[in-house]
């Protein structure tokens, strides 16, 4: 990865002093974190520039880029701004595909399915899910009831399922 920034601007990145952003290489097979670099609000943009430079990834690889305000964190590729303010996040995923930054959701998807319970029936969340996405490993997700359904006479009952990832990520549904 190549950065570019001014050596001689040795002024603070923000006032204050925070952890400004961090930058965490993840592996796209094993999903092992590789590299992690970070800067503080109080350093200058060249010493983050120098440590991000010269970081090596492979294909398929993943970046996570925390921000410690939320509304500082816009994508830029070939210097055309690609995300605006309104869209940014305290935390993006990226994708690194043929020297490309993509942006990737990382929130696990549920599917549901419609399941007809009987009084005294026993029942697992996994009875109401029929399918779940993760760009990560859907057979890693862990999905359970916001708070378990006590079928105790008959009709509808509203239900609530969590899916969380592997990097915390969670998402839910409800039907």
């Amino acid at each position: 990865i190549e950065t570019v920034s001014n050596p001689n601007d040795q002024s603070d990145i923000d006032s204050g002093e925070y952890q400004y952003a961090e930058v965490t290489l993840i592996d796209g097979k094993t999903f092992e974190e590789k590299t992690r670099v970070s800067v503080l609000s109080n350093e200058p943009p060249f010493e983050f520039s120098q440590k991000l430079s010269g970081l090596t990834y492979d294909p398929g690889d993943y970046l996570r880029i925390s921000m410690g305000k939320e509304k500082k964190l816009i994508q830029y590729t070939n210097s055309e701004e690609k995300m605006g303010l309104d869209e940014a996040t305290k935390e993006e995923w990226f994708k690194l595909e043929d020297d490309t930054l993509v942006r990737v959701d990382t929130f696990p998807k549920i599917i549901p399915k419609d399941k007809v319970v009987f009084i005294g029936d026993s029942f697992s969340v996994l009875d109401f899910v029929e399918k779940i996405e993760d760009e990560f490993d859907a057979e890693k997700v862990e999905v359970h009831f916001d708070s378990q359904p006590t079928i105790v006479k008959t009709g509808k009952y509203p239900v609530k399922i969590i899916a969380k990832n592997r990097f915390g990520r969670e998402s839910s549904i409800e039907y």
